[in-house]
């Protein structure tokens, strides 16, 4: 679940990191299914639940409306947020909780409405939740990283209440001269 980082934007052949993710998968005797109402990519199992340009609570109110938990996912990826804080810089956001600018408010959403449709819609699902990875815009970056920070603490509280929640840190992984020149999506190498 995500938006265009997780659905392959900007990626030569549309995959982003989900061909190479499955492929590790499989190699290591995992049986991979990718499931989810959209599909992009060229990959053969392209299927996801990714809307491009989408913030957390959007990616919330679609996956909550597309049939997506129908599919009884094993586990849900899920990557989201970076659209929160670029929002914030490029709308000259006057928004009432001026804690968005530093990542908590998108954090917190992604706890209170995400993961809580995720828990009550697909209970018995492992959620691995991804921090953020870096963008090479220092404003975005400093939101990203105040996001990653707060979303720990929301994971480790989820897991705390009995889900099946995971975090998975992704600010590092890939290298700054791995980022296309928008600054947010990786290349094919990243």
């Amino acid at each position: 679940m995500g938006a265009s980082i997780v659905y392959g934007l900007e990626s030569s052949d549309g995959n982003g990191f989900r061909l190479g993710l499955q492929n590790l998968l499989e190699a290591n005797g995992t049986q991979v299914t990718m499931v989810g109402t959209q599909w992009s990519g060229n990959m053969s199992d392209n299927h996801h639940e990714v809307y491009l340009a989408v913030t957390i609570d959007d990616l919330t109110n679609k996956s909550d409306h597309s049939g997506a938990y129908d599919l009884e996912a094993d586990v849900i990826l899920v990557l989201i947020g970076t659209n929160d804080c670029w929002y914030v810089q490029n709308q000259n956001s006057t928004a009432a909780d001026p804690r968005v600018g530093d990542g908590i408010a998108p954090a917190s959403r992604f706890g209170d409405s995400l993961l809580g449709s995720i828990w009550t819609r697909a209970p018995g699902a492992l959620v691995l939740a991804s921090t953020l990875p870096r963008n090479t815009n220092q404003w975005e970056d400093r939101c990203i990283q105040g996001f990653n920070s707060h979303l720990t603490a929301v994971v480790r509280d989820a897991a705390d209440r009995g889900q099946q929640v995971r975090l998975v840190d992704m600010y590092d992984v890939v290298p700054v001269d791995q980022i296309q020149a928008d600054g947010t999506h990786p290349t094919d190498e990243g």
